[in-house]
């Protein structure tokens, strides 16, 4: 169940990593690839190290079984020749005696020791058997182990490099991203976040200006209507002053005299 998750889990990711290559220039994506890489590795390096461990501690336990064998050994060699002396002295003592060989070869005390040295020879011969067993197991074993410390010796530099890559690429996408956005500016090609911000702001300037010079003009429009008003007032005062002037009905204005008027007044 844990497996099929965890395949589930890396499908669903793939999927959403391989739906936009922009998110290769995602720092946060770039960490997680590789930290997968990473774990991956050092699994690897678990396994071989386990590897490892168990090879070398059963190739300890072969070397000391060994060990143990070539001190059996050693004492077996001891055992055949004390058989072989002891056997070969109860012979001449027997010899010496007088005896034959047959009556040598049944006697219980020789039979003894011809006993003793042919299960000494035998064990002996198992014994060395064993220990050949042993070194060819040992031998491959250190074959093995080679191996095992070669690959987590290339494991071991891959994951160093694979840090150091780590740093060298989030490094360059970044610096790459922080020149190309420096460049976008330059040639105004990036938005201006600050710009967009005032813009209500200044275009909220430019419509007040406008208002207020609309204001302006509508003021001295009211004020120079009001000064021809003025005028046309006066001018229409002035008329009838003149108008009245010339009544006769008028009894307050000065008389004029009859000969200028007479004099003024047109000939038929």
């Amino acid at each position: 169940m844990v497996k099929l998750f965890r395949k589930w889990l890396a499908a669903l990711r793939g999927f959403f990593l391989g739906k936009s290559a922009a998110l290769n220039d995602n720092v946060h994506v770039i960490k997680a690839t590789f930290e997968d890489a990473k774990n991956k590795l050092i699994t690897r390096i678990r396994n071989i190290n386990d590897a490892l461990g168990k090879l070398i501690a059963t190739k300890e336990s072969k070397l000391e079984e060994i060990e143990e064998l070539e001190k059996q050994c050693s004492e077996l060699e001891l055992a055949l020749q004390g058989a072989e002396r002891l056997g070969n002295k109860r012979g001449l003592d027997l010899k010496n005696q007088g005896k034959t060989k047959e009556e040598i070869l049944q006697d219980p005390e020789y039979i003894r020791c011809r006993a003793g040295y042919q299960d000494a020879e035998s064990t002996l011969n198992e014994r060395r058997k064993r220990i050949k067993d042993l070194e060819d197991t040992v031998d491959t074993n250190s074959a093995t182990l080679a191996t095992y410390q070669s690959e987590l010796q290339t494991l071991k530099g891959e994951l160093e490099r694979l840090s150091s890559e780590e740093a060298e690429h989030i490094a360059d996408v970044e610096s790459t991203k922080a020149l190309m956005e420096a460049n976008e500016m330059l040639a105004g090609i990036s938005e201006n976040t600050v710009d967009k911000d005032l813009s209500e702001i200044r275009k909220r300037r430019k419509e007040l200006r406008g208002q207020a010079k609309a204001t302006q003009q509508l003021a001295g429009t009211d004020s120079k209507r009001a000064t021809e008003s003025f005028i046309e007032f006066a001018k229409q005062e002035q008329a009838a002053s003149k108008f009245d002037s010339l009544m006769e009905w008028d009894e307050t204005k000065p008389e004029v005299k009859t000969e200028n008027r007479e004099a003024s007044q047109l000939p038929e």
